[in-house]
């Protein structure tokens, strides 16, 4: 049994009732390296949601500089001077507690947003989801 972390729910498609909702969860409970995310498909309240797509941690990015420390950085640079920013990581190799701090405060709760690239999946119904990168905004 998996134990959940976060989850985060969206609309595909047309409409504006969320149809899709990704789990974050980890097969070993304080295991951080074994964190995998799967997107589910919300087809109507009657049926049970059909598991659509399932990442392993190493693939999930997370962005860990934010918008405006990127902002800084660059306005930085232009003038010559040297600005390091904080360094992408994989879900999979952040500890515990920093994976639990990002998936607790996914949007609409929190700053973190997820950005998904799609492509054509298996069951010609829905989509498979093949990058997802979790990034700060503000």
């Amino acid at each position: 049994m998996s134990t959940v972390l976060g989850t985060c729910n969206y609309t595909y498609g047309s409409g504006s009732v969320p149809n899709r909702e990704i789990r974050f969860s980890r097969t070993v409970a304080h295991d951080p390296k074994t964190i995998h995310a799967k997107v589910y498909a919300h087809s109507n309240s009657k049926e049970k949601p059909v598991k659509i797509s399932e990442l392993a941690g190493h693939l999930i990015n997370v962005q860990m500089a934010n918008t405006s420390e990127k902002a800084k950085a660059f306005q930085a640079r232009r003038i010559g001077h040297p600005y390091s920013l904080h360094s992408d990581r994989k879900l999979s190799e952040m500890e515990d507690d920093v994976q639990k701090a990002i998936l607790k405060f996914l949007e609409p709760d929190g700053n973190w947003r997820i950005e998904i690239t799609n492509d054509i999946g298996r069951d010609p119904r829905f989509e498979q989801i093949v990058d997802l990168n979790i990034f700060n905004p503000s």
